[in-house]
């Protein structure tokens, strides 16, 4: 039991390490899979997705804007500016007085058009300062002479009571109005002051937010350069690296598909199942030979001895015998020595000795280790490469040095801090300065507010005091303050009005030609004025006279077109600085050398010089083809006509069955003494039963071992040389023409056509097939190629879709332009500037009508001195008595 355990431990063993043997080692495979630097990642098939590029710093600045609930009454005085100032900047008669072609007898008309409503504006103030100055200096003389109501005398009538109330309501009504311009004097002259006051920050705000900015581009730059670059390096050289995986297997496996490497392989190794069977069958057949030799020797020396014996027996019998049958044909005609397989099986020795399928696995791993064969004779050329790739980064480093060295020398040349420092000083210098202006402001707005605090408390007085059926000679205190509290009022608007006005249409001087031309020119959504302010006033031009000024200062070269309102339009439209600026036009961003990166990297040549020593490659080594051939010549020596033949001879020369039924008929007849022939009788029965008998079974054991022996070996001389003509076919191809292989060439389509027998009929019926599928194997170093280039592609993608679409957005360049000058100086200073102005511009518009109405309702409030009931005539000057008739003018001594 322990011996047969032991036996199929053994067996067990035996066919594991065969099936080892013939089981493919494990491909490589690509290491590593997945490549990640934590915001890049790379896929087996080397596709990049790239992270997000960093944000940076967040910008500061606010290009808000907040008009504190003022907004109505900066548009009513934008509106009022641009009644006064119809059409926008005048740069044709600017351009022509610059050029000095402006005629002011045929240019009138256009000066007209575009100033006559600011002119009016200008000669109404003067008009105004000059004849409301001198009514209301008529009026107080007037009215001390006693006249224009001084004489304190009111005629009754029904309709006083009516008028009186008509009067309060409009004055009230005006007062009203007067309020909500006196409120919005004020809130406009602080407003000024708060607006001067954040300018300041304002400006520190977008210088920091610009420092940032060249921080965030150059973090970016340095992100996509650096980081990204270095990734994309490391993605590259993870290819090369694995090039056994992306070339040797692919190239190992185009050979396989175009000349069925494995199909023959594994041809070959059915044959050895062949050569094992037939091994077996051979020992089967020897086993058989070398019993029936044996047998029909025992069989040959058992009758030849009985046919001496049976012959001497018969001899001695005499005449009785001579009728026996004669037994000299009895021995066989078997010729033992034809039946001769010891040249076979030496050759079957010599296989048995050699494990083909070892041999077999040999060749079939030869063959499967082609990548890393690639891999170890490649490694020169793909230290080429990575040289070359390594060696790129000098066509990108310009752009690299170009953003740090912007950075430095704007770290150098440009003191923020020391701007900053500078704005905050000059901040506060326009901060004192301004109290004093808004002292002024506040004085100002305290007299617009006595005026309609002392109309409306007159008002309300005389309200309150008065009533329809009180004698206005006995008015009361109350309805009296009220009337002399209007009148103040209007003492105060005659006395102050000329100085509002002239302090309204100078602010309306400044403020409008401001707000028109320069911030509305500003604040252009179009920003198309920018440019033509630029041009034809500032006279920005290049020195060709032609082309772009910018263009010519930057690039030094004025066929560029760049423009002040181009950059700020697309800062505002978030693009980013390369596509703003136009840098593709300077050496350092000129993208070209870097998109064209091919002609600095030949990785074409480079992979097309790889050479793989195929000499080596042994498809068919000689111990293989070794054994094939000894295959064969043990096939060849079996002569198989010459055993047939002998094995169809009989055993005995005659039939020995006949021979007895002959011998014991006659031996029945016989008489006399027949002991001795009795015995030779009973001896051949003895020979036919035994050693003949078993001849005869070894003869057909050894026919039939030996007929199964044939059948195997039938076709197998055949099937061995057409497996040996493919393996050197294909290991000849390999050697001479591997490299050809590798880099384009096909010379293994020949070993397509070299098939002659049963093992590749179904190769050549595919060969067709195979013919057309065999040019994509010049495609494996193109595929590797265009592989390692898809990668450095992704990277130039990137990089050039981040440098036109999201490195270096150049928003805080519009914010700059937008905070500090549109919305910091147009929106908050000059808006309220002209608000103060015309805040006070509509106080002196309601002063006009107020005043007439003040001075009608006083004399309904005031107590009178005389009640003008009858046509009497008016006192003389030297009593009070009214004398007859209504003429009021007169001389008078009295009030």
């Amino acid at each position: 039991m322990t011996i047969t355990v032991l036996r199929l431990t053994s067996c067990f063993i035996v066919w594991g390490v065969v099936c080892l043997t013939t089981i493919r080692g494990a491909d490589p495979v690509l290491t590593p899979q997945i490549l990640t630097n934590g915001s890049n990642s790379a896929d087996s098939n080397s596709t990049i997705t790239w992270g997000a590029m960093p944000e940076g710093e967040e910008y500061k600045a606010n290009d808000k804007y907040d008009d504190g609930g003022m907004g109505p009454l900066f548009d009513f005085a934008r509106s009022f500016i641009n009644t006064a100032i119809p059409n926008g900047f005048p740069s044709d008669l600017v351009k022509d007085f610059m050029n000095g072609n402006f005629k002011i007898g045929s240019d009138y008309m256009r000066i007209v058009q575009d100033f006559a409503g600011y002119g009016a504006c200008i000669v109404i103030g003067f008009l105004f300062m000059i004849i409301f100055t001198l009514v209301g200096c008529c009026f107080c003389c007037c009215r001390c002479c006693g006249n224009c109501g001084g004489k304190k005398i009111q005629k009754r009538s029904s309709s006083s009571s009516c008028r009186r109330k008509v009067y309060g309501v409009v004055l009230f009504v005006l007062v009203v109005f007067t309020g909500v311009g006196a409120i919005c004097v004020f809130v406009s002259n602080d407003r000024i002051s708060s607006s001067l006051e954040r300018y300041g920050p304002t400006v520190t705000t977008n210088l920091d937010d610009m420092l940032s900015f060249v921080d965030n581009t150059v973090a970016q730059v340095n992100h996509l350069l650096k980081k990204d670059l270095d990734f994309t390096f490391d993605v590259v050289n993870r290819d090369l690296d694995n090039v056994d995986v992306l070339v040797g297997i692919p190239v190992r496996n185009n050979l396989d598909a175009s000349i069925s490497a494995t199909v023959l392989f594994d041809q070959v190794g059915n044959l050895e199942t062949d050569v094992s069977t037939a091994i077996t069958q051979f020992d089967a057949v020897d086993a058989d030979v070398t019993r029936f030799k044996a047998a029909l020797s025992t069989f040959k020396s058992e009758v030849d001895q009985w046919v001496i014996d049976y012959n001497n027996d018969k001899a001695a019998c005499n005449s009785p015998c001579n009728s026996f049958p004669d037994a000299s044909t009895l021995s066989t005609d078997i010729d033992p020595n034809q039946i001769d397989i010891s040249g076979s099986k030496t050759e079957i020795d010599k296989i048995r000795n050699k494990n083909m399928e070892t041999l077999v696995s040999t060749a079939r791993n030869d063959f499967n280790n082609i990548p890393e064969r690639v891999k170890n004779e490649s490694k020169t050329s793909i230290q080429d490469i990575k040289n070359a790739i390594n060696s790129y980064k000098s066509n990108i480093k310009p752009i690299t040095d170009s953003i740090n060295d912007l950075q430095n020398s704007l770290s150098g040349s440009i003191d923020l801090e020391d701007m900053k420092a500078q704005v905050t000083l000059y901040s506060k210098e326009a901060k004192n300065y301004d109290q004093f202006r808004w002292y002024g402001g506040i004085g100002l707005a305290c007299i617009i507010i006595l005026i309609v605090v002392l109309q409306f408390v007159g008002l309300a007085l005389g309200v309150c005091g008065s009533g329809s059926d009180t004698v206005p000679t006995e008015r009361g205190c109350l309805s009296n303050s009220g009337g002399n509290m209007l009148m103040a009022a209007v003492g105060f608007i005659f006395i102050f009005s000329w100085l509002f006005m002239f302090l309204t249409m100078l602010c309306f001087m400044l403020g409008a030609p401001m707000e028109r031309y320069f911030c509305q020119s500003l604040a252009d959504p179009e920003l198309k004025a920018i440019n033509q302010i630029l041009t034809d006033v500032v006279k920005l031009k290049p020195s060709t006279g032609t082309g772009s000024w910018l263009g010519e200062q930057i690039f030094n070269d004025p066929s560029v077109s760049l423009t002040f309102e181009g950059i700020l339009s697309d800062c505002k439209e978030g693009k980013t600085a390369y596509s703003a600026f136009s840098l593709e036009n300077l050496d350092g961003f000129n993208l070209t050398k870097v998109t064209n990166y091919k002609d600095s990297i030949d990785i074409e040549d480079q992979l097309n010089s790889i050479n793989v020593d195929w000499t080596t490659v042994e498809v068919a080594p000689q111990s293989l083809q070794d054994n094939l051939d000894d295959f064969k010549a043990s096939i060849d020596n079996m002569d198989f006509a010459t055993y047939n033949t002998e094995l169809n001879k009989n055993v005995s020369g005659q039939n020995l069955t006949a021979f007895l039924v002959d011998f014991r008929s006659k031996l029945d007849d016989l008489s006399g003494d027949k002991t001795n022939l009795e015995a030779r009788y009973n001896e051949l029965v003895a020979i036919r039963n035994g050693s003949y008998t078993n001849t005869l079974n070894a003869k057909d054991e050894l026919k039939n071992s030996m007929s199964t022996l044939e059948t195997t070996f039938s076709g197998l001389p055949a099937k061995i040389d057409d497996l040996k003509t493919r393996l050197i076919n294909v290991e000849t191809a390999l050697q001479t023409n591997g490299n050809a292989i590798l880099q384009g060439d096909n010379p293994l389509r020949q070993c397509l056509n070299t098939s002659r027998s049963y093992p590749f009929q179904r190769v050549r019926q595919r060969a067709p097939t195979y013919r057309g599928g065999l040019d994509p194997l010049v495609k494996v170093l193109g595929s590797y190629s265009q592989r390692i280039f898809s990668i450095v592609d992704s990277l130039i993608s990137r990089a050039v879709d981040g440098l036109k679409n999201d490195i270096a957005k150049c928003t805080p360049i519009y914010n700059l332009y937008q905070s500090v000058i549109v919305i910091g100086m147009c929106k908050y200073v000059l808006d309220a500037f002209n608000g103060f102005w015309f805040s006070v511009g509509w106080c002196i518009f309601f002063f006009v009508p107020s005043t007439i109405f003040a001075v009608k309702l006083a004399k309904h409030y005031r107590k009178m001195r005389f009640l003008d009931d009858y046509d009497s005539t008016l006192p003389s000057k030297n009593n009070d008595v009214i004398r007859n008739g209504r003429n009021k003018v007169g001389h008078s001594d009295k009030f």
